[in-house]
């Protein structure tokens, strides 16, 4: 009975926890981006990142250890056909075990394509939708091994193309 007990405890205090992590973790992030290029909630230690050679377009920020989220709107563009492109440059550019898949990212059907480089140790994860307001949605994570889940969660659970 005192295990069933402790237990029980245990779980209560866990959630509680759990709870105020998550709490704090809202409460500590900032919403960035913009109407046109989607909008995601980064924690508070996030910076915008200036890419040597940027996209038009781009928006980026980083966690300061080479995390990086890239938000990027097309006109025009259709997102398979531009996932192909991608797929073949990141190819070209030496980026391994390249995966594409067909996934839903906050209700959209996305196309996504991910892989690895290994000379650099970065992830990256790509998503191209069309959204409902007609731009092509290009969302970029990236990352070494040690944070690309973190990075990738970022997009998952907090990217919006509304306000």
């Amino acid at each position: 009975m005192k295990n069933k007990l402790r237990k029980i405890i245990f779980i209560f205090l866990t959630i509680i926890l759990l709870g105020a992590l998550i709490a704090c973790e809202k409460k500590d992030g900032k919403k960035v981006g913009s109407d046109k290029h989607g909008y995601i909630t980064i924690p508070s230690t996030w910076v915008q990142f200036k890419d040597v050679n940027p996209a038009p377009n781009m928006l980026q920020y980083t966690n300061g250890n080479r995390g990086i989220i890239t938000l990027v709107y097309f006109e025009g563009l259709d997102p398979q056909e531009g996932l192909g492109n991608l797929w073949a440059y990141h190819e070209g550019e030496g980026a391994q075990d390249i995966v594409g898949a067909t996934v839903e990212l906050k209700g959209e059907q996305s196309y996504q394509i991910h892989g690895y480089y290994q000379a650099e140790d970065i992830y990256i994860v790509i998503w191209m939708f069309e959204r409902t307001d007609g731009y092509t949605q290009y969302i970029c994570a990236e990352g070494p091994l040690n944070d690309i889940s973190d990075v990738v969660k970022v997009v998952e659970n907090t990217f919006e193309y509304k306000k």
